[in-house]
Parts: structure tokens; sequence; C-alpha cells
């Protein structure tokens, strides 16, 4: 799923008010399986109180007769990855979260065909970790506003995973912090990535200091904006690579979680790798231009 200009313009306000596992795949209850398609399909064509209706009719458990089939599987799709690749966010209630997943589902072209799975990839577009990317101080990313070699600020990694995620690092066992990483995406599509993880300060403060490294080591990381804002990273020495993350500018400044996210600053949001196919947000950067 993509993240069209009208869309963000239709939740408004109401999305700003909203933090990997192995493989990754949506799981609802057998009981309500058919349950939850065709409540889906109501409540898109009718409203919620279709829904209701829709699920007493289909013959399901008495418990999943008195409630609503969507919500139970939001219920269940928060209990299973909430914290990990599911942030709802602070004041964002579930109904809430199952209003804008209609409206989504509907603004996408689904009115009559929502199926468990689309209803879990929904929630993945929407509420990716730490925070949804449907805000007004966000924009998808062109290559040129890409462009460039960019610090993720130690201060911000700690918004890399969700809140219960264990690890703290993509590199080795996890458990190492990094100290510093910069990012290198040069015009030509040459990708560039430094990293050290011990207790010295980040030696690199200019695009110029990359240099050294892209004197020393042939290129073997490239990456394109295969659509807008889907930038994706292909490698010449890691047979069959998946990476793929959507990427926005910040437009206006805001502060999420004692961070500030300045204008220009990149966001990212890793949508594709092995074993993730289903477009759940597996790791976050937040990454600042270097002079």
């Amino acid at each position: 799923m993509r993240h069209p200009r009208a869309i963000r313009r239709l939740f408004g306000g109401l999305l700003l008010r909203t933090r990997p596992p192995g493989r990754i795949t949506p799981r609802p209850h057998p009981r309500w399986r058919h349950a939850l398609a065709l409540a889906a399909a109501c409540a898109l064509a009718h409203g919620p109180l279709a829904a209701q209706e829709a699920a007493s009719s289909t013959g399901t458990p008495p418990d999943i007769k008195a409630s609503d089939p969507l919500m139970a599987f939001i219920k269940e799709m928060e209990h299973m990855h909430g914290g990990r690749t599911l942030c709802f966010g602070p004041g964002m209630s579930l109904a809430q979260v199952r209003d804008n997943v209609i409206h989504y589902l509907a603004a996408t072209g689904h009115r009559g065909d929502a199926t468990a799975e689309m209803v879990a990839r929904t929630l993945w577009q929407l509420f990716p970790c730490p925070f949804t990317p449907y805000r007004k101080e966000l924009r998808l990313a062109t290559r040129e506003q890409i462009e460039g070699v960019w610090l993720y600020p130690e201060s911000s990694h700690k918004l890399r995973y969700g809140p219960t995620v264990a690890r703290v690092s993509p590199y080795g066992d996890g458990q190492r912090p990094v100290r510093c990483e910069v990012i290198g995406l040069y015009a030509g599509g040459e990708h560039r990535v430094l990293v050290t993880m011990d207790a010295k300060p980040c030696q690199v403060r200019t695009a110029a200091d990359m240099e050294a490294q892209r004197r020393l080591y042939p290129p073997v990381v490239a990456w394109h904006l295969a659509d807008r804002g889907r930038l994706v990273v292909t490698r010449a020495d890691v047979p069959d690579h998946v990476e793929e993350w959507d990427t926005y500018v910040v437009t206006e400044p805001f502060t999420w979680d004692g961070v500030a996210f300045e204008r220009g600053d990149l966001l990212a949001y890793l949508r594709r790798a092995r074993d993730n196919e289903v477009g759940a947000s597996v790791q976050f950067r937040h990454l600042k231009r270097l002079p």
C-alpha cells in the first residue's frame, strides 16, 4: 500500500493522536475468519451497526455475535504485535483505529471485498512504530530530497524499534548500541553506511568525512527510488537481499518522545525485508543531513 496525498487529507488530524518479530503474518482466529471478512465488507458499505448485524447472521459463536468481529481482530493484532510493529499512539482509542481502517480501505477501493489480510496490512500501513507517518508535518520524499549524506542521531536510536522489542540495533547480536551511524545516499545510486559501536563519539561531522571510506572500499550497495518515497536497497555481496524503506521528509518541525524532528530531516520505515511481505515496518530511521 502506498501513501497518496488524498488519503492523508482524508484522515486530517485524527491520526495525529497516535511506538521485529521474526516472520510477520496476520493470523485471524479461525472461529471468526469468515465473520471478519463479512463484517468488514458491511462496515465499509453501511457502517459499524451493519457490521455487528452481519456478524450475528453468520452463525458465529455467541461471544463473537455479541461483539464486532472487526474490532475483535484489531484487538488480537494489538495483542500480537502491539509495541513491536504496531503503535496506535497515546490518546487513540480502538474505535478510532477501527474507523481509520474502514476509511483507508474505502479510499483504496476496497468497499466490499475486505479480507483479514487486507485489514492486517492496513493496520501495519497506518500505525507503524514509533508513530504514524500520516501526519501533516510529513510528505513522501523525492529523489532530490533523499540524495546526500545523513547522520542517524544517537538520541533518536531509542525509536529504531518498538518499545517492547529487545533489540537495540540491527548489527551483530542486536544488543550492542550503535554510537555512530552515517548513511550516504549518493546521486547515481551509490549507497554507503558507516557504523561504529565503540565508546568514542561519532567522528563523522561532514559529508566530506565519508570520502575516505569511498576511496578505500569499492561500492557493493546501491539504492534507487522505485516509487515516490519507496527507497529500494540492493546488494551485490548478498544474494536475494530484500530492503525497502518508505521515506518521508519533514516539512514542519515537531517533537516525539523528546526527539526533535526538524524541517528537511528524513524519516524512514523499513516496510519490506526478508520474511516480511505484509508491509509491517520492522525498523525506523531518523536522518539529519550532514553539511
